[in-house]
This record gives C-alpha cells, structure tokens and sequence, in this order.
C-alpha cells in the first residue's frame, strides 16, 4: 500500500509517519519531484534539469532538504 493510500481498519492504529494529510503528501512529492530532477544524474553525469539549461551542476540532496529561503 503506497503512502498515498488510506487503509481503515477497526483497530484505530496511526502511525505517525503516514502521509494522511494532503499537504503532507504534497510536501514530500514536490521534495522528491526537485530531487529527482536535480540530484540524480544518468551515466553521462546529467541532471534533467541540466539538460533543460536549469542547472549548472548535480545538486546535493542536503542542499534540497536543509534550504533557507
């Protein structure tokens, strides 16, 4: 089950780190979508974004997660 599932069951278990509300899920996708596109280059050594003329270099994933804007 993805975390952008819901599963009800009688138990009435939360976990904590499910994606229940939808700006959370939000959240994650948009960090995952600017990872992807910044952070993961293919054997040439490419970004998409550097392919698209967006990006100089690979950027570090802490960069994306740790920014101060």
């Amino acid at each position: 089950m993805s975390g952008a599932e819901r599963h009800h069951n009688n138990c009435g278990v939360w976990h904590g780190y499910s994606a229940y509300q939808p700006h959370n899920l939000v959240r994650v996708l948009t960090i995952f979508k600017v990872a992807y596109n910044y952070c993961l280059s293919d054997a040439k050594g490419q970004t998409l974004a550097m392919k698209l003329g967006l990006a100089k270099g690979v950027v570090a994933l802490e960069d994306i997660l740790y920014f101060q804007g």
